[in-house]
């Protein structure tokens, strides 16, 4: 009964991260002295009953309030609620992890060996499901795409590990753990209230509720990709990626993803060959593995060419979004220069800077730093999204000049927008939470006043886009013009 104690306080402990309102306490169930089971007796009971078991106390959440719910379900679903949900859930999860407890700098823990025998661990216990559940073809793609990629990224896995991006997380976080609930706090914002609960408490391993940040958000947007909402997973990762300022975050995503996809069909075939359920049961888990062991094989071999993808336009047309959305879906490092410029100030990136961090030295700085590292992980082997306003051809020129001597095609996407509708966006997105970038209304009417037009002769390839178009349809031209299956 004290182990079990424990390990109630454990679970309370740790879910009260995400849901503190819901997780209330550990209560004791007692054996009364009348020979009746109570839980949580009154005091006076107490002293002559036999503790038999103890129990977390929770408040109960509606059973319709489930993400899962709210995207499946036949009721018409709220639009402020789903246009807000990206960004609400990615500043949520932002904030979690950076109070996380950060995982100590021990590569023999949380470094690419471990990762390394996972995988190896993994992929011997799924060898009796060959042919049944996972297609030997595709797990051979498998292994030699998380090979290649584990090579590739020793180095930046090392580096997340120094940072602090591997922490103690929730492990867990799919669709059916996410509650979205109206409270007197988000009734009259069109927001729901979100709420994470059933972390993994019962293991301390690394994968489990040890693990890379990224990691953590790939299991939700596997997730909401395998039920057919990968624009949504597009969106939501890319707002984690720059409410963070997570750079390298995206080149990961490709592995991690296909790593939760894995998974998924390794329970669902242990399920499958489990002898006492029925054969509808058993048909039904094989379906479903085999599905999420395709899922899995499409993370892995969707895009295979080395890319160069220069951005350009002014503040509020919508590169960011779209550079990190593109990044995380190719396994691409995503630099951008409202990072790079508050990093070389030596503050977080969701602070403000003052006008003396963006005069002509600082400038030249900030672009530097963005051709240097676009250079150097062009040459370690990464596809590499440049995001700057790149407002001048001289600009674009230097910075496509990164590519010069490396196996990488470049393409150079423009983004036009007009003025209104430029200052609208920057003024909404300066009342939100998370938000990295300093431009006001007046710095947008200097930009389009500074803008030169893209002219073919500038790239090899190039794309102009509508701002004013979809995110998705914008995204989906991107992918397209580099081959993105």
């Amino acid at each position: 009964a004290e182990t079990r104690r424990l390990n109630c306080e454990r679970e309370v402990e740790l879910n009260s991260r995400l849901a503190p309102s819901i997780y209330i306490s550990v209560v004791p169930i007692v054996l009364l002295p009348s020979g009746q089971i109570q839980v949580e007796p009154a005091n006076e009971d107490l002293p002559n009953s036999e503790i038999i078991e103890w129990a977390v106390k929770m408040k109960r959440l509606p059973e319709d309030s489930t993400l899962q719910k709210f995207l499946t379900g036949s009721e018409e679903r709220s639009t402020e609620v789903m246009s807000n949900l990206p960004v609400d859930l990615a500043n949520r999860l932002v904030a979690f992890h950076r109070d996380c407890a950060k995982v100590q700098n021990d590569p023999d823990f949380a470094g690419i060996g471990p990762v390394r025998a996972w995988w190896d661990r993994e992929t011997r216990e799924i060898e009796e499901f060959l042919g049944v559940t996972f297609d030997e073809k595709i797990q051979a793609r498998l292994n030699h795409f998380t090979k290649s990629t584990l090579d590739r990224i020793e180095g930046i896995l090392l580096n997340r590990l120094e940072s602090g991006l591997v922490v103690e997380g929730h492990g867990d976080l799919h669709c059916d753990h996410v509650y979205l609930v109206k409270s007197s706090a988000t009734e009259n914002d069109g927001r729901a209230e979100i709420l994470i609960v059933d972390c993994i408490e019962f293991n301390d391993w690394f994968q489990f509720r040890f693990l890379d940040v990224g990691y953590e958000i790939a299991f939700l947007a596997m997730d909401l990709t395998f039920q057919g909402w990968e624009n949504l997973a597009d969106e939501f990762v890319a707002h984690y990626i720059i409410s963070s300022g997570d750079q390298t975050l995206p080149a990961l995503q490709p592995l991690h993803r296909m790593f939760r996809a894995f998974v998924r069909a390794k329970i669902f075939s242990i399920t499958a060959m489990d002898r006492n359920i029925d054969h509808d049961a058993r048909d039904s888990a094989i379906i479903e593995a085999k599905k999420y062991s395709e899922l899995a094989d499409s993370f892995a071999t969707r895009f295979q060419m080395q890319k160069f993808i220069v951005l350009s336009g002014v503040s509020g047309s919508g590169k960011s979004l779209l550079g990190a959305a593109v990044a995380a879906r190719i396994g691409a490092i995503w630099l951008n220069s409202d990072v790079i410029r508050k990093e070389l100030a030596g503050i977080p990136v969701t602070e403000a800077l003052d006008t003396g961090h963006y005069d002509l030295d600082m400038n030249v700085r900030v672009y530097q730093t963005l051709r240097d590292r676009s250079q150097k992980y062009l040459r370690e082997g990464f596809t590499v999204v440049a995001d700057a306003t790149h407002l001048q051809k001289v600009h674009r020129a230097q910075t496509l000049h990164a590519a010069q001597h490396t196996k990488a095609e470049t393409l150079l996407v423009g983004l036009r927008i007009n003025e209104p509708l430029a200052s609208q966006r920057v003024t909404d997105r300066a009342r939100q939470t998370g938000n990295i970038s300093d431009a006001t209304v007046e710095i947008v009417r200097d930009q389009l006043m500074q803008r030169e037009e893209i002219e073919p002769d500038e790239a090899n390839s190039y794309l102009i886009l509508d701002s004013g178009d979809s995110f998705k349809y914008n995204l989906e031209e991107i992918l397209k013009s580099i081959e993105v299956r």
